[in-house]
């Protein structure tokens, strides 16, 4: 019995050191970070992530700790967590609508910083009180399935969507859950007239519940033409999918992405290194290689792709939009549902 029990007590003791040797070298894998941050994104992941991974490259011991959605439902969570607490979570918050941003620096929750290297950034992109900074702009153009138009004329302008030979063959995204698509309707109602949205609604476009979507439906040939951001698709393409494009006559819509610091951060000594990242050289490399326009003057634009100085855009007013997006996104579904 004692032998019997010693070798027991010896497998118990070689099963613990095991357990204990697992957990020591575990512990010694996993990073050690000095800091965390929390940072809201409504930039699509793939390149939200490629941008984290190069600011922690540049700043190791900084634990970046994201939580990205679509912009409607980034606002959301941003609107809930103020209205529990007076103030969002996120340290830093990296936004498609310039709107919001200036709502939030309206309700004192945006710290004023200037980054590093601010001064190339064109004034347009800036607020004038230093609350919010522009880092990158997306182009929506007019995409299009290039088989479906092989024997045809693509559209060249916005206005021609609305036209009878593009019944069932349009796809928009959804006002009501993607942000870009609300800033779609906007802009094509701002220049355009409700008019025109009437006559594209007719059309019976197919709603989608974001841009990943459309792409795909467009790639398919389920419906050929539909606006979409010019980094979805430089993404097709270089994939080498049956996607061409136009820049509309009237000009594309441009949509910026805006980073700011939430004022009531607790950390914004590393809120400030990520600004400072994000306004770069380095992150326009990395968005340029991702398809995407640095609103630096001196970033390259992607490969292949006008510089950002050559492209006509829409007028389009951000504050109109804020005060009528709610109405519009009401006015659009009973259109489309109809």
């Amino acid at each position: 019995m004692l032998h019997r029990n010693g070798k027991t007590r010896k497998r118990a003791w070689l099963v613990t050191a095991g357990i204990v040797a697992v957990l020591v070298a575990s512990a010694a894998a996993a990073p050690a970070f000095a800091s965390e941050l929390l940072f809201y994104s409504s930039v699509p992941r793939n390149l939200t992530e490629a941008l984290i991974k190069g600011f922690q490259s540049k700043y190791p011991d900084i634990q970046v700790k994201l939580f990205q959605a679509g912009t409607e439902t980034v606002l959301q969570k941003i609107e809930l967590e103020t209205k529990g607490k007076g103030y969002p979570d996120a340290d830093v918050m990296w936004i498609q609508e310039q709107s919001a941003m200036n709502r939030l620096a309206d309700e004192g929750l945006l710290e004023p910083y200037s980054p590093a290297g601010a001064e190339f950034i064109d004034e347009k992109y800036k607020d004038s009180k230093g609350l919010w900074i522009g880092t990158f702009v997306t182009h929506v153009l007019i995409m299009y399935n290039k088989k479906a138009f092989d024997n045809q004329q693509p559209p060249k302008s916005w206005q021609e969507l609305a036209d009878p030979r593009f019944r069932n063959k349009v796809t928009l995204a959804n006002p009501r859950v993607s942000g870009t698509g609300a800033a779609v309707i906007s802009a094509l109602s701002q220049n355009l007239g409700w008019d025109y949205i009437e006559k594209l609604a007719a059309n019976k476009p197919q709603i989608a519940g974001g841009h990943p979507a459309m792409v795909s439906t467009v790639i398919a040939g389920e419906r050929t033409v539909g606006p979409m951001q010019d980094l979805s698709i430089y993404e097709a393409v270089a994939k080498n999918q049956p996607i061409r494009f136009v820049f509309p006559a009237e000009g594309a819509i441009a949509v910026p992405a805006l980073a700011a610091i939430n004022s009531h951060s607790n950390n914004k000594a590393d809120a400030r290194k990520l600004m400072d990242y994000f306004v770069s050289q380095d992150a326009a490399t990395v968005l340029r290689d991702k398809g995407m326009y640095h609103t630096r003057r001196d970033a390259k634009p992607p490969e292949g792709w006008p510089p950002i100085a050559d492209i006509k855009t829409l007028p389009f007013d951000w504050k109109r939009h804020e005060a009528e997006k709610e109405k519009m996104k009401d006015r659009f579904s009973d259109l489309v549902e109809r």
